[in-house]
């Protein structure tokens, strides 16, 4: 397996579209078969925007997804099967809205939480842990988290509360180890990384990852992943700048916490992507305090993980958040605005 470090990126930019993306905007991206590739992100003028790549064709396009003033804050995105694909934003007013498409038909549009029923700015995560079912998350008004799912065949969103306490624009993250969990994690007013898991026949459950004062809540910039259906990753930013990490495996307790990049590292703004691209490695990526995007991966066999910087000429927009996929297990992209204000793709085949 040929190793991702530095020398084994390449760059370029995405074409101009109608507007330029919001360095602070979230940058989402699924592959929803293996030769395609969709990523969307939210202009400075408030308009969700997209592009797809799919092999054979005419390189990346760009559309619209949404007009300017219907967007601000969080943004997530998810294919639950390979003819869909669902989108989610925070309105300006409180409301999240959505965007689906299904094969053979138009994106179309509706508001699943009503204006002044989501925090302004809020943060939102999304998994479909089946096919046929999709959950999301998002910051309510008085601060707790929210949740809300769709199945297949179900008229309209189901809503329940998750509870706790969050900023309304800190980070919110979630995965599905197989199809009868779910985990999310958020940072915590206190500054606290917490956590909540529903497992198939029971509530939810929220628990404290971190202490108070292991972030500094909005500028978390969290991430997660399962490689496999027994573990767990999450990572986050300290008020240190140093980039940490949680691993949990099944059947075994307490979470292990380790540091992948000392204090001063990293940049507040700046959130953290993550992937696995085979179910024997972990890889994640984020901007340091001088713009440069930087690397760690952890390989199975290795006793710890290792960083690399990109090239000095891929510097990063301060404050921009990291996109990432992989389409196949000897690829990955990922996705951030450039210093010329230009999405910026950098890729690894």
């Amino acid at each position: 397996m040929e190793v991702a470090d530095s020398l084994s990126w390449r760059t370029f930019s995405l074409p101009a579209g109608q507007g330029e993306p919001q360095s602070i905007s979230t940058i989402v991206s699924v592959s929803r078969l293996p030769n395609t590739m969709e990523t969307w992100w939210i202009t400075k003028g408030g308009a969700v925007e997209g592009a797809y790549w799919y092999e054979g064709g005419n390189g990346w396009q760009r559309y619209q997804l949404s007009p300017p003033g219907t967007a601000r804050g969080g943004l997530a995105a998810v294919s639950r099967k390979p003819e869909t694909m669902e989108v989610y934003w925070a309105g300006p007013k409180g409301s999240i809205e959505n965007a689906y498409w299904y094969a053979g038909s138009t994106w179309k549009r509706q508001q699943i939480v009503p204006i002044g029923k989501a925090a302004i700015a809020s943060d939102i995560a999304t998994v479909a842990r089946r096919p046929d079912v999709v959950d999301i998350w998002f910051v309510g008004p008085n601060g707790g988290i929210q949740g809300a799912y769709w199945a297949e065949g179900q008229l309209g969103y189901r809503f329940y509360d998750i509870g706790g306490s969050a900023e309304s624009f800190c980070s919110i993250v979630g995965v599905a180890r197989h199809p009868e969990t779910l985990e999310i994690w958020w940072a915590s007013k206190s500054g606290a990384i917490d956590g909540a898991y529903w497992y198939a026949g029971s509530s939810w459950t929220r628990y404290n990852l971190a202490p108070n004062g292991s972030s500094r809540s909005q500028f978390a910039g969290l991430a997660c992943n399962s490689k496999d259906p027994k573990s767990l990753n999450v990572w986050w930013m300290s008020p240190a700048r140093s980039v940490e990490g949680a691993h949990w495996n099944e059947g075994v307790n307490p979470w292990t916490r380790y540091q992948i990049a000392p204090n001063g590292v990293g940049s507040f703004h700046n959130g953290i992507a993550a992937l696995s691209r085979n179910p024997k490695t972990e890889e994640i990526w984020f901007v340091d305090w001088e713009g440069t995007v930087m690397g760690a991966f952890w390989y199975e066999g290795m006793t710890s993980w290792k960083r690399y910087r990109m090239p000095s000429l891929y510097t990063a927009k301060p404050a921009t958040r990291i996109g990432a996929v992989s389409r196949l297990p000897n690829t990955m992209e990922i996705f951030y605005v450039g210093k010329s204000g230009a999405l910026t793709d950098h890729y690894f085949y």
